[in-house]
C-alpha cells in the first residue's frame, strides 16, 4: 500500500482546502493508498474527510510521500528524516509577497535537493524554472488526474 501525506498550516474555507480533501478522499476510494494530513494549527476540515489528521510533528517519522503546501511547512519537511519523497506544492508566490525575505533563504528551500516542486499552473512553473529549478510537474488546485500523474510518474 502506498502512503501519501499532505502537510498544511491549517484548513480554511477556501476552495483549495475543499479540493485537497476531495482529492484525497477520491484517491482512497480508487487506489490502494493510505492518505493523511499533517497540520501545524488545527481547524476543522471544511468538508468531510475519510483519512487521518495528525499534528505536524508526526511527519518526522512518516515513511511515505509528503507534499508541503507552503514555504514554512516545507522547511519542516526538509528537516524530517522519515518521508521517502518530498514535494512542495507552489500554488502562489508567497515568497514574492513577504517583505524582508532574502533570496538565499528562499532558495535554500526551493532549490533543496531533497524537495521536488509542484507548480499550480504554467505561469508559476515558468517562474520557478527561471528563479529556482524546474518543477516536477503541474497540478492545478489538487486536480486528481494531475496528482495521480505526479504520484506515479
Amino acid at each position: 500500500m502506498s502512503k501519501l501525506g499532505v502537510a498544511i498550516n491549517s484548513f480554511n474555507t477556501s476552495n483549495r482546502s475543499t479540493a485537497l480533501i476531495n482529492s484525497l478522499n477520491t484517491l482512497i476510494d480508487t487506489h490502494d493508498i493510505d492518505c493523511c494530513i499533517f497540520h501545524a494549527d488545527y481547524l476543522p476540515a471544511p468538508v468531510p474527510n475519510r483519512f487521518a489528521l495528525y499534528q505536524l510533528i508526526e511527519m518526522w517519522d512518516y515513511n511515505g510521500i509528503v507534499i508541503a503546501t507552503d514555504f514554512v511547512i516545507a522547511k519542516y519537511l526538509i528537516a524530517s528524516p522519515g518521508p521517502r519523497q518530498k514535494f512542495l506544492y507552489v500554488s502562489e508566490l508567497e515568497w514574492a509577497q513577504t517583505p524582508g525575505l532574502i533570496y538565499n533563504k528562499v532558495a535554500s528551500v526551493y532549490c533543496n535537493e531533497q524537495l521536488e516542486l509542484i507548480a499550480d499552473n504554467e505561469t508559476i512553473f515558468k517562474i520557478l524554472s527561471n528563479c529556482f529549478k524546474t518543477p516536477y510537474g503541474i497540478m492545478n488546485n489538487w486536480n486528481i488526474q494531475e496528482l495521480e500523474a505526479i504520484l506515479w510518474k
